[in-house]
């Protein structure tokens, strides 16, 4: 069973890789837009098939496990279809209104819709897997995503310099593996793929969008309460400072990618059993506190690690030295937050918005704290200040409201 683990594990791996892979490969400004060009990808997957996305996440496990096979196929149909008219429309905004002299490009921008367009049908395609706990083949799909992308950007990269270019190869590669997946989920189980999809087309029309929407509010405030501070790099830092900052964010991303590696196996396991709210509530707690202390443990040697040889491999980056330590407690936080995860499981929507709100709010006036009163910090740890306080802030609030749900 835990056979999965190295395959999600190594798909991981290759993700950062493939960041620190272009970190060499473009030069600074390349960088700094192809990691824009990501941001966007990332922020059009936040819409989640405008909520259907989280719908079939919370749904699936128990339709699987009560032998739903159509309605759950049928789920996961409805949310790519929309997924893809929203990218279209979106595409079709891009054309007609991008402006010439924005500082990032218009082929950025464009390549990294596209990109998310395709990023949010893989992690569709890939919920019926992971539902079904089939976590071999789930973990195979993404690991197939993950060596196809990393190479196919690596040498887009190489023969072309650009990271537009670099995008959109990357999003072609995403759109082979989504056309293996769909042929495997779909007519294996002897589905008849255009009247099906012409069916599931329809029932849009007829699905209940008051609960989708308000999951689609969540995601929405709650990514931005995590990447406002990527945001206002994009638009406040310039591009040599985008970059570094970007370059730092690999270390959080890092976290947060093993904390998806293990939530992808305990969501599904949770999700079937969300009355046993106590017991799920204490077996996150010891996953989370282990995680956290772990990380501090590894403080040390890892700093090491990067004084040795961030001056050999990325001397354009090696100012990230400078606030490594704001960097590694916000990335022990993140991989130690699986309390959103257990609020949706337990449907407390308006708590996880409240707190996102709340986290939004706390970046602000952080924000204007530091800028008013400490003027010399310099504007990206202006950034991870605001940023930290404000995660600290929402994860006290989170561990609190599971608590209170837990032992209601």
């Amino acid at each position: 069973m835990l056979g999965y683990i190295p395959l999600l594990g190594l798909s991981m791996v290759l993700m950062l890789a493939r960041s620190l892979v272009q970190a060499q490969v473009l030069n600074v400004e390349e960088y700094a837009s192809y990691n824009v060009s990501l941001l966007i990808s990332s922020s059009f997957c936040v819409l989640g098939a405008l909520g259907l996305q989280s719908i079939s996440q919370r749904d699936l496990p128990l339709y699987l496990k009560q032998g739903k096979l159509t309605k759950s196929l049928k789920n996961i149909a409805q949310a790519i279809i929309v997924t893809l008219f929203l990218g279209v429309f979106f595409l079709l905004i891009w054309v007609f209104t991008y402006p010439s002299e924005s500082t990032y490009s218009g082929k950025v921008v464009g390549a990294g819709l596209a990109h998310g367009a395709l990023q949010q049908t893989f992690l569709l395609l890939t919920i019926f897997s992971r539902s079904n706990l089939m976590m071999v083949t789930f973990s195979m799909e993404y690991l197939s995503r993950s060596i196809l992308v990393f190479f196919a950007g690596y040498l887009a990269s190489i023969c072309f310099e650009t990271a537009s270019t670099t995008i959109l190869v990357e999003a072609i590669a995403t759109l082979l593996v989504c056309s293996f997946i769909f042929i495997q989920t779909f007519v294996k189980n002897n589905i008849s793929t255009l009247r099906f999809l012409y069916i599931a087309a329809l029932g849009i029309r007829k699905v209940r969008w008051k609960e989708p929407l308000g999951l689609m509010m969540l995601m929405l405030v709650s990514f931005g309460a995590e990447n406002i501070d990527r945001w206002l790099s994009v638009f406040f830092l310039d591009k040599p400072s985008q970059a570094l900052y970007s370059f730092s964010m690999i270390i959080v991303l890092a976290a947060q990618s093993f904390q998806v590696v293990l939530n992808s196996s305990l969501y599904p396991i949770l999700a079937q059993k969300p009355e046993r709210m106590k017991e799920n509530y204490i077996l996150i707690l010891k996953i989370a506190f282990t995680l956290i202390i772990s990380g501090f443990l590894c403080y040390i040697p890892f700093s090491y690690f990067l004084e040795f040889y961030l001056p050999i491999y990325f001397a354009d980056y090696v100012d990230i030295l400078n606030f490594f330590p704001l960097v590694y407690t916000l990335a022990i936080i993140r991989v130690s937050d699986f309390w959103s995860s257990y609020l949706l499981i337990c449907r407390r929507e308006r708590i996880l918005i409240c707190i996102a709100l709340i986290g939004i709010f706390n970046f602000i006036i952080s924000l204007s704290f530091i800028k008013v009163f400490f003027e010399n910090v310099g504007s990206i740890n202006m950034i991870y200040y605001s940023i930290l306080t404000s995660v600290i802030i929402n994860y006290i609030l989170l561990l609190f409201n599971s608590a209170r749900v837990a032992y209601r």
